[in-house]
C-alpha cells in the first residue's frame, strides 16, 4: 500500500509528536484511494485514552463513514496499523470525518437520556440497538450517575447492546 516514498515517521515516545506523521500517512491513504480531502489534527478526544484525532475534511465523504460508521472504523484501523508499522509503536488516535463522531456522541447522549426517562416512568427495561464498544461506552458514561436507572451490556460481538434498567 505505502512504499519507500511514503512519509518518514519519527519514533518519539510522545504519541502527540507522531500526529503530523499520522496525518501525512492518512492523507497518503486517501490520495491512493482517489478521495480528495484534507486532514486536520485535533487534540485528544474526551473519551480518555487517545492522544490526538485526525479529522478528514472535504465534500461528499459519506463513503468514508459508511453504514453506522463501519467504513470509518475500518479506515481508522488501517491507518493505525500503518502508523504502528512505520513507527514500531502502537499509537492511540481517532480518525473522524467531518466531526461525525462528535455529532454521533451528542445523538447517543440525548438518546440515552430520553430512554432513561422512559425506563424511569414505565419501570421497564429498554434495550438499545447493537453498537460498537466506543458507542456503548458513551451510553454507560452518560447514565452512570443517573439516580433511577442503571446500564449493562448484553449479547456478543457485533450484536452487543446496552440495556437500560430501573434501579
Amino acid at each position: 500500500m505505502l512504499n519507500e516514498n511514503s512519509p518518514a515517521v519519527p519514533t518519539a515516545g510522545d504519541e502527540r509528536a507522531l500526529a503530523p506523521a499520522a496525518k501525512e500517512i492518512l492523507e497518503t491513504l486517501l490520495q491512493q484511494m482517489g478521495i480528495p480531502a484534507n486532514v486536520e489534527i485535533l487534540p485528544g478526544d474526551n473519551m480518555g485514552d487517545h492522544s490526538f484525532a485526525l479529522n478528514i475534511l472535504g465534500n461528499d465523504l459519506g463513503i468514508l463513514i459508511g453504514r453506522g460508521g463501519e467504513a470509518l472504523r475500518d479506515l481508522e484501523f488501517v491507518t493505525r496499523l500503518v502508523v504502528a508499522h512505520q513507527t514500531g509503536t502502537p499509537v492511540k488516535f481517532v480518525v473522524d470525518v467531518g466531526s461525525y463522531r462528535a455529532r454521533r456522541e451528542t445523538v447517543l447522549r440525548e438518546l440515552a437520556k430520553r430512554m432513561a426517562e422512559r425506563v424511569e416512568s414505565s419501570n421497564r427495561p429498554i434495550t438499545l440497538e447493537a453498537m460498537p464498544p466506543y458507542e456503548r461506552r458513551i451510553v454507560h458514561l452518560t447514565l452512570g450517575e443517573h439516580s433511577a436507572v442503571t446500564t449493562q451490556s448484553i449479547g456478543d460481538g457485533e450484536h452487543r447492546r446496552v440495556m437500560i434498567l430501573p434501579k
